[in-house]
């Protein structure tokens, strides 16, 4: 049991990261692929302890939390290889491009970042690290844990609410795999870490989060017929923005840049 949990694991910290946990040394089959999904709560956690070490380091070394924001937002894009950011500017350049659905899709697929594309990135990361930065230090640590483990679980919550949108593609193993229970099951956990981690700041990030998941599935659903690994990534990207942004509205204070 244990064995297999620990593979689970390496396996999710495979598909969301580019973290040297071995999980791509060994083929893993499509069961195991959809079970490791279950994981992607420990991804997160781990990803935000990362980011939480990175950010105390930065801002006790110089004082200054901006900078410390903007290298914790470098260390998530390469901790990740851009992995989400890049769904989230296909999603962006699909969804949002007048036509109908094959060419949203098309345009999804095509590896070149279109201007929609280019400027969602560029307000994701700066609304991301302008947040940061404006969080109190009382409550950074639980926001960037909780932005963490929130926006990889909500992936489960995505893939169990969204049908798949295309006949194959990436991503389609754990969204053919899930369904409204792992949904459920989400939402659940998510509620209960943002009340134990972060109380009451930490529950309306929660919410804000799961409001965003929630629309932009529905969007995807209503302009491709379902979802993709793109969306996927959008869903990351947008809920992890949005705790930090929740976190930072309720802060008592902003910190000096």
């Amino acid at each position: 049991m244990i064995p297999r949990a620990v593979r689970l694991i390496r396996l999710a910290f495979a598909a969301l990261t580019i973290l040297p946990v071995g999980g791509r040394e060994t083929k893993a089959s499509s069961a195991e692929i959809a079970a490791s999904r279950f994981a992607f709560p420990v991804v997160g956690l781990a990803l935000g302890v990362l980011y939480q070490c990175v950010y105390i380091f930065i801002s006790k070394t110089v004082h200054f939390s901006l900078f410390a924001a903007c290298f914790t937002v470098l260390t998530g894009v390469v901790a990740t290889g851009g992995l989400h950011l890049d769904g989230a500017a296909d999603s962006a350049d699909g969804l949002f491009l007048v036509g109908d659905r094959d060419r949203r899709l098309a345009a999804m697929r095509d590896p070149h970042i279109g201007s929609l594309g280019v400027v969602a990135l560029v307000m994701l990361l700066l609304i991301k690290t302008a947040s940061l930065a404006a969080i109190s230090s009382l409550y950074v640590s639980s926001a960037l844990i909780l932005g963490g483990m929130i926006s990889r679980t909500l992936i489960i919550f995505a893939a169990g609410f969204g049908g798949y949108a295309r006949p194959d593609g990436t991503g389609k193993t754990v969204i053919d795999a899930s369904n409204n229970r792992d949904a459920g099951f989400a939402v659940t956990f998510v509620l209960i870490a943002a009340l134990l981690l972060g109380r009451d700041q930490g529950l309306v990030a929660a919410v804000c989060a799961l409001g965003i998941a929630y629309v932009v599935v529905r969007v995807a659903r209503v302009k491709i017929g379902g979802i993709t690994g793109d969306i996927l990534g959008a869903v990351v990207e947008l809920a992890e923005t949005a705790v930090y942004a929740a976190f930072a509205f309720q802060s008592p204070h902003v910190d000096s840049w």
